[in-house]
């Protein structure tokens, strides 16, 4: 058997996989879109809300940290 025919041979038996196997591809891509999607939101919120913060006092932003369990010892 050459290398051709092994190829033929192979390429022949793997045939029926391929449109599953570039469907999971093309899955994966449109889930790693929606990924970064999801990761742009939560960082546009976590500005949003730091931006809502430093408009605050000094005191208000402790005492909310402080309510979360976040400051210790001031």
């Amino acid at each position: 058997m050459s290398w051709k025919e092994a190829f033929v041979a192979l390429f022949a038996a793997l045939e029926p996989w391929l449109e599953k196997l570039s469907l999971y591809l093309a899955g994966r891509q449109a889930q790693k879109g929606d990924d970064a999607q999801k990761s742009l939101e939560r960082v546009e919120a976590a500005n949003r809300a730091a931006a809502d913060m430093r408009s605050k006092p000094f005191d208000e932003r402790v005492q909310y940290l402080k309510r979360r369990g976040r400051v210790r010892g001031l």
